[in-house]
């Protein structure tokens, strides 16, 4: 059953691969477990791929044809995200314009994965405020959002340290 599904998710990862645009690459993916979408609350639990790229988050069930359950979120709109540890599997939690996803995730794949998604998110940041975008954080806003993730134990002591310097240009 494994194998079964570890070939859906190989095939789900291909074809969101297919979506991704030209100045987008993708960063990580890891199996998971979401409510998002009805498609595939087949037998229990729907099951999907969240892939990280350099620009968003992206989760598609496990049955996307380019019509299934899909949801994304550009790195710029994530206010923050949690990993709460529990027993047997790990919570991975996306807040975005005040609605938070829940993914369940196995502690094997939420272990590379998260610190990850962290990364992206803090380099977002940096790469807004270095573009000048219109309503780009400041740096003492991309300074919290850099504490934080380090209080919440999301990033360690080192990406921390490398996100502070790259916020302030050292």
């Amino acid at each position: 059953m494994k194998q079964h599904y570890e070939r859906i998710a190989a095939k789900t990862l291909a074809l969101v691969s297919a979506s991704i645009l030209p100045n987008e690459e993708i960063k990580s993916s890891a199996p998971c477990v979401s409510d998002i979408g009805t498609t595939a609350f087949r037998g229990g639990s729907p099951r999907g791929v969240l892939v990280l790229t350099n620009r968003r988050l992206i989760f598609a069930d496990t049955i996307y044809s380019g019509e299934g359950s899909r949801a994304e979120w550009p790195l710029s709109r994530i206010n923050s995200v949690t990993l709460r540890r529990k027993a047997i599997i790990d919570h991975f939690e996306v807040n975005s314009g005040g609605e938070t996803f829940l993914f369940l995730m196995n502690k094997s794949d939420s272990k590379p994965f998260v610190p990850q998604v962290n990364q992206a998110l803090a380099d977002s940041t940096l790469v807004s405020q270095e573009s000048g975008q219109a309503g780009a954080p400041d740096f003492c806003e991309s300074l919290a959002k850099v504490s934080e993730l380090f209080e919440k134990g999301l990033l360690s002591h080192g990406e921390f340290v490398d996100a502070k310097k790259k916020i302030l240009g050292q």
